[in-house]
């Protein structure tokens, strides 16, 4: 009689079972590990949770935040990828390409330890020196950028006032002019 799985039902010697959970155990450790690397990556180019009051501004944090949902989904696909890839080499490496769910178990056991323990850690560390890192960036831009800004806001406002002032003059002189005119249209009217 036929089972539904037959490949499952392989006996399993022990001279394959434990390095297959071994080395199971250990790529879902460094699974872990690469996932990490792509959680710092987004804790380090994460937007802001507030949206900005420019239009202009406004418009680029909600495009921003479409491309990083659309970057984190490519991510998480490969990543996907690599993980599949991963263990079918392992399964194919040590035990002949035979699917063991004790592999699998493994793998997930190992990820989710490392994930439970040394990557809180590491994301805890990784968003604490961020912080920091914003924090002086913040400063920095507050006591260095500063008077350039300032300096160029009052550049940009005594353009304009001369651009005013002098806007005023020539149309006042062209007021004048129309007004001249019209004082010697109605005097010319009165002569006649």
């Amino acid at each position: 009689r036929r089972t539904a799985f037959p490949l499952m039902l392989v006996p399993v010697a022990r001279e394959a079972f434990l390095p297959l959970v071994l080395v199971s155990f250990l790529a879902g450790i460094v699974f872990g590990i690469v996932y990490d690397v792509l959680r710092i990556r987004r804790a380090a180019f994460r937007l802001p949770h507030t949206p900005p009051t420019h239009k202009i501004a406004r418009f680029c944090y909600r495009h921003g935040a479409l491309i990083d949902t659309v970057w984190i989904a490519c991510e998480d696909v490969l990543f996907s990828v690599f993980v599949a890839i991963a263990m079918i080499l392992i399964t194919f490496k040590l035990y002949f390409g035979v699917p063991r769910w004790f592999a699998f178990a493994a793998a997930a056991g190992g990820f989710a330890l490392y994930h439970v323990t040394v990557g809180r850690l590491v994301m805890r560390s990784v968003s604490l020196l961020f912080s920091v890192f914003r924090a002086i960036g913040k400063r920095m831009a507050r006591y260095l950028l500063a008077p350039v800004v300032r300096l160029g806001k009052r550049g940009v406002t005594a353009l304009y006032q001369a651009w005013r002032r002098r806007y005023r003059r020539l149309q006042t002189g062209r007021h004048e002019a129309k007004l001249l005119a019209a004082v010697c249209r109605i005097a010319e009217k009165n002569r006649s």
